[in-house]
């Protein structure tokens, strides 16, 4: 009997209910190539990471908060345990240096200017406010009129600072200045639902509130340079959740940001991108359960590049973390080591590198393609005869002929063959596949896992006898990144 075709997944979409779909992807993505190759679409395992910096501040529960690339000379980071945080320096090779400290719980958003020496702005999310000239951290001093207490964002567009109030008023700074004048500002006024974040989309300053948001562009008039010009009725989930990025729009790269959206009234709407001044919704029911069920406060979210592609990843460092591929538009899962999540809360590109945040313990990291994992990887599959909701123990000692080796970095190719199926009930098999010490994250091995669609000739039972499994070893970022190819099978039907 010929072997049969699995399919692999090209995403990660768990369905409501089980029974209806689990496929999944973990610490892996699909990235099609087209029907002209071998594989169509393989599965990638994804990058890891390697130490890049220690940063002044350290314990337990240190995220950190934000950070910005100034010119590819000097990476500043905000990260600190509860209320207390340090503002920290790093030069190309990873030298830190501590230039103050900083009383907040929030989230810190950084912009710069283009002054020939830049002014760098730090607002965070509850309303501190820092100005960093050179390497000289300094606090500011406002006229009382302007309410600064109520900041709660930062961004920079045209050589204006522009900083959100929480009432719906937004400031701008002089022209390449730090200094605000009480009278520089204006309302995004079209709904009375506050200001939560303001960020930069191509020509557009794009205000966000819970439940509405307002687009601005820069008129050049002497009173005030920003004027409205459109308004739309979706707001922003949370402020730390919305990411200017590159992505692809009606087929073409665009300016665009991509965060979790509300509805007029406040409710979560899911993912979503923008495309002119509409939305796309870009979620799957898993994300946006994940997203619903979340402490609201705790949802932030980045974006990266790796392997020629970019990522936004939204999590709450606590139950869950996806990453949206823009290229593909497919999402799937990251967890770290002992963690149902990732470790990393933020990113940002410096000196050609992709810096990374912990959500923990004030460190940077830097993606990193060429760890070898410490331990052999190899392929481990485990049978599910109820749709996903328990699966066979993954055991080596217990179940030896489901556990073999990958093969050596310097094979192309590896074929594994796994038996003794058996038989399935009416709504068939499913399958999970994991490549153990896939890539590194530090010093930890980390594994991917793949659960593949249903493998089921409903109404009949089918009965599996092997199982080939098309993989690949080496080492991830390299021509032979850890990743999966293909799936055959020998597949007799019962009773059709």
């Amino acid at each position: 009997m010929p072997l049969v075709p699995i399919q692999l997944p090209t995403r990660s979409n768990v369905a409501r209910n089980s029974a209806v779909g689990n496929t999944t992807l973990i610490n892996c993505y699909a990235d099609p190539i087209g029907q002209d190759a071998k594989a169509a679409t393989p599965i990638y395992a994804c990058d890891g990471w390697a130490s890049f910096a220690t940063l002044s501040t350290g314990g337990t529960n240190s995220p950190v908060r934000g950070m910005l690339n100034l010119d590819d000379t000097l990476l500043w980071v905000l990260a600190g345990e509860g209320a207390s945080n340090w503002i920290d320096s790093i030069t190309t090779d990873g030298t830190r240096t501590s230039r103050g400290s900083i009383t907040t719980a929030g989230y810190a958003y950084f912009a710069r200017n283009r002054a020939a020496t830049p002014n760098i702005m730090l607002v965070t999310s509850d309303g501190v406010t820092r100005t960093i000239s050179g390497t000289t951290v300094s606090t500011p001093s406002y006229d009382p009129a302007i309410g600064a207490s109520d900041f709660n964002s930062v961004c920079c567009m045209d050589g204006y600072f522009v900083i959100s109030k929480t009432n719906g008023e937004f400031y701008i700074s002089g022209l390449d200045a730090v200094t605000i004048d009480p009278l520089d500002f204006a309302k995004a006024s079209s709904v009375a639902d506050g200001l939560s974040r303001a960020v930069v989309r191509g020509r557009d300053l794009v205000l966000m509130g819970d439940r509405s948001t307002e687009f601005w562009q820069n008129t050049g008039q002497a009173d005030f340079p920003f004027q409205r010009v459109h308004v739309a009725n979706y707001g922003l989930y949370n402020g730390p959740a919305a990411v200017a990025t590159m992505a692809a729009v009606d087929s073409s790269m665009a300016d665009t940001v991509i965060f979790p959206a509300t509805t007029p009234d406040g409710g979560y709407a899911g993912v979503v991108m923008l495309a002119g001044y509409e939305v796309r919704r870009i979620s799957t029911w898993e994300v946006d359960n994940a997203v619903r069920t979340a402490i609201k406060a705790n949802v932030r979210a980045y974006c990266y590049p790796s392997q020629g592609q970019t990522f936004y990843a939204i999590t709450d460092n606590a139950t869950f973390s996806y990453e949206y591929n823009t290229r593909t538009g497919a999402w799937h899962q990251r967890q770290s080591s002992g963690l149902s999540f990732s470790r990393i809360c933020d990113a940002t590109v410096f000196n050609n590198k992709v810096i990374l945040g912990d959500y923990a313990t004030s460190r940077v990291y830097q993606l990193s393609t060429s760890a070898t994992p410490s331990g052999t990887s190899k392929v481990m599959v485990q049978k599910s005869r109820d749709n996903g909701d328990t699966w066979e123990p993954s055991d080596p000692t217990l179940y030896p002929n489901r556990c073999k080796s990958l093969g050596t970095s310097g094979q192309r190719k590896t074929r594994t063959k796994f038996t003794r199926f058996g038989e399935s009930k009416e709504d068939g098999f499913n399958i999970k596949l994991t490549i153990t010490s896939a890539f590194v994250e530090g010093s930890n091995d980390i594994d991917m896992t793949i659960i593949p669609p249903s493998v089921h000739a409903q109404p009949y039972p089918v009965q599996m006898h092997t199982l080939y499994v098309d993989a690949i070893p080496g080492v991830s970022g390299t021509a032979n990144q850890r990743g999966m190819i293909m799936l055959h099978a020998d597949i007799t039907t019962v009773g059709g």
